[in-house]
């Protein structure tokens, strides 16, 4: 991997294990301000809905985006 911290970051977060400052995270440490979440991973859009930092923007069977505040 060429950075294995950002790596076990994303998996933390995509795992369900990281609950808190999701959106500052990405934000800060992954450089981007649009998350993409695939609709079978209800555990990641949970902890989303535990952070205020965030707006969705779209959103279809197969997936939701959420734009970072």
């Amino acid at each position: 991997f060429k950075d294995k911290q950002k790596y076990w970051q994303w998996k933390n977060i995509s795992s369900g294990k990281t609950k808190n400052n999701i959106c500052n995270i990405v934000k800060d440490k992954f450089s981007s301000n649009y998350i993409f979440v695939k609709s079978d991973n209800q555990q990641l859009k949970n902890n989303l809905d535990l952070d205020n930092n965030y707006q969705l923007v779209y959103e279809d069977k197969d997936s939701w985006i959420f734009s970072i505040l």
